[in-house]
């Protein structure tokens, strides 16, 4: 199905119905979104670095922010997003099925992660961190190529959504390497 999302929803990025906000002109809750995927993925870079480093302290300090992140935005979209887009699109939990697999997935590979002893084996916490990121590069395309656009032509400018998203942008924390 989400193949069929994608053939159905191709260019929907260019024909999206858009509001204002303040100064920025926005879709939907897509952009934002995509925003707060690069936040997160700046976290991962640092844990990687970390560990490439052996840095462990600086690696699981890193991986308690990146869980935090992941944490609130698969919370967002579990209960905000996903619900209101099978709602619009009549497609029950199908696509998003798929999602909240994966975000289960995420989850227990962060959970291993947080509780991992890196000191003790460094090449199994490095081994799980290359599975997260594989699964967090074949996630993330499928939202932000299908799903997102999706739920900006479903969904449009509902400031519900829009402050939802906005909301992981105004509180996700500073990004630092120390």
């Amino acid at each position: 199905l989400l193949t069929h999302i994608k053939v159905g929803w191709a260019g929907a990025a260019n024909n999206l119905p858009t509001q204002q906000r303040g100064a920025r002109s926005i879709a939907g809750p897509a952009d934002i979104l995509l925003q707060h995927h690069r936040h997160c993925d700046q976290f991962f870079t640092l844990a990687l670095e970390a560990a490439a480093a052996s840095d462990w302290q600086g690696f699981k300090r890193q991986i308690a922010a990146l869980h935090g992140e992941l944490d609130r935005h698969i919370a967002f979209e579990e209960t905000d997003l996903f619900p209101a887009f099978e709602q619009a699109s009549g497609l029950s939990a199908r696509p998003t099925q798929v999602m909240r697999a994966e975000h289960a997935e995420m989850r227990e590979l962060l959970d291993a992660l947080g509780a991992a002893q890196p000191r003790i084996d460094p090449e199994g916490c490095r081994a799980e961190l290359e599975q997260l990121r594989a699964i967090l590069q074949a996630h993330n395309v499928k939202e932000e190529s299908i799903l997102y656009p999706a739920c900006d032509q479903l969904l449009g400018a509902r400031t519900d959504l829009l402050d939802g998203a906005q909301a992981l942008i105004d509180r996700a924390p500073s990004i630092t390497s120390r």
